[in-house]
């Protein structure tokens, strides 16, 4: 299990999320974020991926339990372009934080995210 959400959030490093959300989380998987299914939480974070020209995600550490899986990761990169609030274009930003993500049948089916991606733009 720790195998395939640690692949799940090494694909961020690689150009093509859509490909990597299909492969790894399950069409009907739940998000506990709120505001988010899986096809708008997918849209956010491809967003927030295309503000990026050197984007590395790094895996910290991972605890699986039964089905679960914790993961802690940092996310960071430099700027490109003028975003909305955000630091100016070219600066370094970065976030550390933690999720679990839920796996069946070799697929995230479940994920709990307790991150604030507006952390990024501060």
């Amino acid at each position: 299990m720790k195998r395939i959400v640690r692949g799940f959030y090494e694909s961020y490093n690689y150009p093509d999320l859509e490909a990597a959300w299909l492969h790894y989380v399950h069409s009907d998987a739940v998000m506990h974020v709120p505001g988010h299914d899986r096809a708008s939480r997918l849209a956010y974070e491809m967003e927030i991926v295309a503000h990026f020209d050197d984007l590395i995600l790094t895996v910290l550490d991972q605890v699986a339990e039964g089905d679960k899986v914790a993961t802690r990761w940092h996310l960071g990169g430099h700027l490109v372009g003028a975003v909305p609030g955000a630091p100016v274009p070219g600066r370094y930003v970065s976030m550390t934080t933690t999720t679990v993500d839920r796996v069946h049948g070799g697929q995230i089916t479940e994920r709990w995210v307790d991150a604030e991606f507006t952390a990024l733009l501060g």
